[in-house]
């Protein structure tokens, strides 16, 4: 999902099965949509239990176990670096 406003700002949420998964697609988001070298990048992320799969076990009894299924998510916010017109300057 992605949003973007008029302000410079673009938000992307996405998230997959796997962390290689989510940081495959993190790095084809920033490759199609980051303007340049310059943007801003703020990146949050989670993993959530989503619930339970069965394995079966690599040792000699060939037993299943059980496993955490897990989803994992990131938010992404790259924004252009020039100032925001509406927005003042943080002060020390």
């Amino acid at each position: 999902m992605i949003a973007e406003g008029r302000t410079g700002i673009r938000t992307v949420l996405v998230w997959a099965e796997t962390k290689d998964g989510l940081t495959e697609r993190i790095g084809t988001i920033l490759g199609e949509f980051a303007a340049g070298a310059d943007d801003v990048l703020h990146v949050g992320y989670a993993a959530v239990h989503v619930g339970w799969r069965d394995v079966e076990n690599d040792g000699p009894s060939g037993e299943q176990r059980r496993e955490l299924r897990l989803e994992y998510s990131a938010l992404m916010v790259l924004r252009d670096p020039a100032p925001i017109a509406h927005c003042p300057p943080l002060t020390e």
